[in-house]
């Protein structure tokens, strides 16, 4: 692994293409909160919290955003880098050094700077955007900050894209995990830099039938499935979700009763949250503390939408951390890993029943 990148302050903004821009614009700020940065004829800019979203559609017929999109579900093309004020010549010697494909982004009215571009192997890329001082703080109506990206890739290609994450920005392998059921699985890698709060799961199935592998060939190809949104009070930021019209998935039949033994049940009460409404909400539930354990323990809540884009691709996480709690929810994973099993078989049956 090489050093990290000096001067990286987080992920300055998470760039879509998609279909029909004024639908998504109406999505966005309706429903998820967030409020209009910038706007451009066929861009738009929104940012809530320290989270920014760039929206583009195609301007015409074979431009870049058409080509990817006649190829491609809609999804995230671009997790840009936020960088401090330094020489981005000397940024891109150092990248090129290491083996990477960087190019450049001219200024434009959005971006009044020239920035980098870093092409990844996986079907992404990373702008490398200079952003002297701290990211700017927006209205935060139901989400704080981005929590994680997960990038999902081919299966025995996990080890190589985590290799090239510490070969090019050295980034540190922070988590390691394995989910599966008698029908399927994943493996994972989370690799990031704390310091600038990046953190970025590279998930590879690890047999056909996989969710992972599904993905894969409905996008088609490597991309990111999902990106965690973090929230100060996931029970009322899904309520309103849900009240704009968001689905989520369904939490497997049985899991509120196993996780209430397997815990403490006065686990979620000592943070003012009560079991009816976790089930309401269908919030999953993880802590890093054991049931016989007398300290108040880290909580992590979350739950999943439906896919987006009407395909099984890309999709939103909600979160919310508790006490300091670490990690990804690994305690849930097998529980949605079940879940979103059972909604794979469903999409199966419904293309083989009779029309």
């Amino acid at each position: 692994m090489n050093q990290p990148i000096s001067g990286i302050q987080g992920i300055h903004h998470l760039h879509f293409y998609l279909w029909d821009l004024p639908y998504w614009q109406e999505q966005f700020c309706q429903v998820w909160g967030f409020q209009i940065e910038q706007q451009a004829p066929h861009t738009l800019d929104l940012c809530q919290g320290s989270i920014r979203l760039r929206l583009s559609q195609p301007a015409h017929a074979g431009d870049e955003v058409d080509r990817y999109l006649q190829q491609h579900s809609p999804g995230i093309v671009d997790v840009a880098l936020a960088v401090g004020k330094q020489d981005l010549s000397d940024l891109a010697g150092l990248l090129q050094r290491r083996g990477a494909e960087v190019g450049w982004i001219p200024a434009e009215r959005e971006s009044p700077s020239p920035s980098l571009c870093l092409r990844t192997p996986y079907g992404l890329r990373h702008s490398l955007i200079p952003e002297p001082g701290s990211a700017p703080l927006y209205p935060s109506r139901l989400f704080s900050h981005l929590d994680h990206v997960v990038l999902n890739v081919g299966q025995g290609s996990l080890q190589a894209a985590a290799d090239w994450y510490g070969q090019m920005l050295g980034w540190e392998r922070l988590y390691h995990y394995s989910v599966g059921t008698e029908h399927s699985g994943l493996e994972s890698w989370v690799v990031g830099d704390l310091q600038a709060g990046i953190q970025l799961a590279i998930n590879e199935p690890t047999s056909a039938t996989s969710q992972i592998q599904e993905f894969l060939d409905a996008y088609p190809g490597p991309g990111i499935q999902h990106v965690a949104l973090h929230s100060p009070d996931i029970l009322s930021s899904l309520r309103q979700l849900r009240r704009g019209g968001v689905e989520f998935l369904q939490v497997p039949a049985g899991y509120y009763s196993m996780l209430e033994g397997k815990r403490r049940p006065d686990l979620p009460e000592m943070a003012g949250i009560h079991w009816p409404d976790l089930q309401e909400q269908g919030v999953l539930l993880d802590s890093t503390l054991p049931a016989s354990d007398p300290n108040p323990a880290p909580l992590l809540l979350q739950t999943f939408t439906q896919p987006l884009f009407g395909k099984p691709t890309f999709f939103f996480e909600i979160i919310q951390r508790l006490g300091g709690a670490t990690g990804f929810g690994e305690g849930n994973f097998q529980a949605l890993f079940e879940a979103l099993e059972q909604q794979q078989l469903q999409r199966q049956q419904q293309l083989l029943a009779p029309h």
